[in-house]
């Protein structure tokens, strides 16, 4: 089962998958014993097949009944004859019972490669061999520069980063840096769960210290060959690190990366940006890709705080060609043609944007919205600063508690210019005690608000009239009934009744409408009494 079954080619010409991101949930069960199930989150089983630049994001759970249910794969449940997988990665989560992969559950024939692949999955196995490229690798295959950070778990034998269980074939240029968990009874490792025969081909393979409690390789058949080395955080993040990743191999697979060596596919994202810019002047971002070994497009979402975007120009590191076009919008930038082969970033395009007069931060979040790309982002803030040079200070103030059921109230806390008003959000603010701005947000709307939400508009604030709660120019009984029912939770939100009208029910100023407001509100109305502040 997969998004395809079975894909089945010949000896003389295989079958072709690529350039795919594949997301979704599978969920397998039946109603009697299963022996072998092939399912993957995107092939179920593959013959003669060429797999390359295909990206599964889709969780595997198997509920079994009974049998041994196995052959799993977050890309490709079982592989048989003469099948490559190149540059494929996985970053779902799998839930099985044996022979479980992140790539591939079992490759069960010789002549079959998995090549610069990664796994940043979660991949559990209630049986055993769970691993996070290939569970199960028999004879005659290979697996080289491939990379896993996920977390592997499997309650039997064999459980690996890599490789579960390896026969007489060959694991080079690989490294784990996932947790490997398993009972210490049984056999396990970093990189790999066991090996099984003294001709496999075992060479430069890595593993960060403390991700497995059994060390790199659980157990071999020659211990003078077949052996994993550990290294720290550090080295994984370092350059020597990189060129010992690439060692024997034909090309640069590798290239460095925030938390250690990356694929070379793998196309990195950054941002550059001055560290400040003043209030009210435009800021260029440069964005730059790592584009090793060349895009042939790309699509990227944009998101600004802090101020707008007023220009996207393609930047001087990409090849458009004859039938190249480059398109950017408010929120996207996407382009077809190349990008210059470089490890170290080239410049694919630079946003321009007008920074907000009352942002302290102005912030550019690029992401990623094709296959190639996935799950990268990068963004960078900007500090903002004005004329003179000093840090903008923080504009208002939210209340700890609730002003009135599921809203709290903003305070704009700096001055006004004479005869303006100010805009929260697009929201005229309203004048309370004569020289607070205030208004009323529920709480996911005052997390996400910034000073850069604010604004000076034209005109004078209007004032709060406290106690009339239903804002019709008359203070009576109705309003003090509808403060108690806001106290009393019957009144939710600003539907039935205004953010004006929840901000006039506050009579004694406490910053929460309850019944002592309604009773305040009661006592002015029956004895016309001025003594509590029931006016502007």
């Amino acid at each position: 089962q997969g998004l395809f079954g079975w894909v089945e080619g010949s000896s003389s010409k295989h079958a072709e998958i690529k350039n795919l991101t594949v997301q979704g949930n599978m969920v397998l069960t039946s109603n009697k014993n299963v022996s072998t199930a092939s399912s993957g989150g995107v092939i179920g089983r593959a013959d003669y097949a060429d797999i390359t630049n295909v990206h599964s994001e889709v969780n595997v759970t198997v509920k079994r009944v009974g049998g041994n249910w196995e052959n799993i794969g977050g890309v490709i449940g079982q592989i048989y004859y003469a099948t490559n997988v190149k540059d494929c990665s996985y970053s779902g989560t799998i839930k099985a019972w044996r022979y479980a992969g992140g790539i591939a559950g079992n490759i069960s024939s010789s002549g079959n490669s998995i090549i610069n692949c990664t796994n940043t999955g979660t991949v559990t196995c209630l049986s055993t061999c769970a691993a996070g490229i290939v569970a199960n690798l028999s004879n005659g295959s290979k697996v080289v520069g491939c990379v896993n950070t996920g977390a592997i778990t499997a309650a039997g034998n064999y459980a690996a980063g890599v490789v579960g269980n390896c026969a007489n074939s060959e694991v080079s240029n690989c490294y784990n840096a996932g947790k490997v968990t398993c009972n210490p009874a049984f056999t396990y490792g970093s990189v790999i769960g066991t090996v099984t025969n003294a001709s496999a081909v075992i060479k430069n393979i890595y593993y960060l210290e403390g991700t497995c409690d059994k060390g790199g390789i659980g157990s071999v058949k020659d211990n003078a060959t077949q052996t994993a080395s550990s290294v720290t955080a550090e080295e994984l993040k370092s350059t020597d690190f990189v060129k010992k990743m690439n060692e024997n191999l034909d090309s640069d697979v590798f290239i460095k990366g925030p938390n250690g060596p990356m694929l070379s596919w793998q196309i990195v994202v950054s941002v550059v940006a001055p560290e400040s810019v003043e209030a009210g002047k435009d800021v260029t971002f440069h964005i730059y890709m790592n584009a090793a070994g060349g895009l042939a497009c790309a699509e990227m979402k944009l998101a600004v705080t802090g101020g707008e975007i007023t220009a996207i120009q393609p930047g001087s590191g990409l090849a458009l060609g004859e039938d190249g076009k480059f398109k950017g919008e408010n929120s996207t930038m996407s382009f077809l043609g190349n990008t210059a082969p470089a490890a170290n970033g080239i410049l694919v395009a630079t946003v321009t944007v007008r920074v907000n007069d009352f942002a302290d931060e102005v912030k550019l979040t690029v992401s990623d919205a094709l296959a190639g790309i996935s799950g990268s982002t990068s963004d960078k803030n900007v500090a903002v600063i004005n004329a003179d040079a000093v840090a903008v200070d923080k504009v208002y103030t939210v209340s700890e508690t609730e002003f009135a059921p599921g809203l709290y109230l903003v305070t704009y806390i700096k001055d006004v210019p004479e005869g303006k008003s100010i805009a929260c959000s697009g929201e005229g603010m309203l004048l309370a005690d004569g020289n607070k701005t205030v208004t009323l947000m529920s709480s996911d709307e005052a997390d996400a608000l910034k000073n850069s939400s604010f604004a000076v508009s034209d005109g004078a604030a209007v004032a709060v009239k406290y106690g009339d709660v239903n804002v019709n120019s008359k203070i009576n009984i109705v309003d003090a009934q509808i403060a108690l029912d806001v106290g009393k939770s019957v009144y939710k939100g600003t539907e039935t009744v205004s953010v004006a009208g929840l901000l006039a029910a506050d009579v004694n100023h406490d910053n929460v409408v309850d019944a002592k407001d309604a009773y305040s509100i009661q006592i002015y109305v029956h004895y016309n009494a001025f003594t509590v502040p029931a006016g502007n």
